[in-house]
């Protein structure tokens, strides 16, 4: 099975627009490719979008993200899934 990894993109901010900052999720596969992306408010916490993009992916061996990911209940559902996590702790 493949290695997916899942990251923020990137933040947009404009100092002279506070109110639209927003955030751009993807899902790569093991090449670094986007095969996912989740484009939702600055205010939306990492974890909430994180299930959505990888649903939309075939089950791997493992996922490798980012702290902003880190949760029991992330990683609880990817080892249900048969994927295993590779998140760093906060």
């Amino acid at each position: 099975m493949p290695r997916a990894s899942f990251r923020s993109v990137f933040t947009a901010y404009r100092p002279h627009e506070r109110r639209t900052k927003h955030q751009a999720h993807a899902a790569c596969d093991e090449k670094g490719r986007p095969c996912v992306l989740l484009l939702t408010s600055g205010t939306v916490h990492d974890c909430k979008v994180a299930q959505l993009c990888i649903k939309a992916l075939p089950p791997s061996v493992e996922l490798v993200a980012d702290k902003g990911y880190d949760s029991q209940a992330l990683r609880e559902w990817l080892v249900e899934r048969g994927t295993e996590p590779v998140i760093p702790p906060r």
